[in-house]
């Protein structure tokens, strides 16, 4: 799908919020896209060779610079379905 936006020339989800001028670790951007596959805390944690709390760590972090209070309103940025608060 990610292949598919790129061949019409269209900006990916991550290219997209960092135009809107989020700035995110590498570690948090991969965190964000794993979330955005709806992996639970442990399963990215694996996936990442990282403990949970330092997944917990990065999510906290992405909530943060997003404004968003949850995972789910995080994902719905990320999909492009929502706004990001500027803290103003």
């Amino acid at each position: 799908m990610i292949e598919e936006f790129r061949a019409r020339g269209q900006p990916s989800w991550h290219q997209i919020l960092r135009r809107r001028g989020v700035s995110l670790t590498s570690r948090e951007w991969e965190t964000l896209g794993l979330m955005r596959e709806g992996l639970e805390t442990s399963e990215m944690a694996e996936r990442l060779d990282l403990t949970p709390a330092t997944i917990r760590s990065h999510i906290a972090a992405i909530l943060r610079k997003l404004g968003v209070p949850d995972r789910r309103t995080a994902v719905r940025i990320a999909a492009g379905r929502g706004e990001i608060s500027t803290g103003e």
